[in-house]
């Protein structure tokens, strides 16, 4: 299975330089985590990809359940190194 972004960071790039965006280092950072993916702590196993039954609702709600991550991580339900 193919795991990347929804967004292009090419195009992310172009619209930011478009609209006149004046901090576009901050894009610039963006648009590399896009194509190399963010280190949040998480290693071996907990970097591996998911499949499931509910997969398809987090495609359609990926924000909520990105939302749910952060808390997690913060009580200890889930952890990374």
């Amino acid at each position: 299975m193919d795991h990347k972004s929804w967004l292009d960071p090419v195009e992310f790039m172009d619209t930011a330089i478009e609209a006149s965006y004046k901090n576009v280092s901050n894009v610039d950072i963006i648009c590399n985590y896009l194509i190399s993916g963010v280190k949040i702590g998480y290693e071996g196993e907990g970097r591996l990809p998911t499949f499931g039954s509910n997969d398809p609702s987090v495609s359609n709600f990926g924000y909520e359940a990105a939302h749910e991550i952060l808390p997690s991580n913060k009580v200890g339900i889930c952890v990374g190194s």
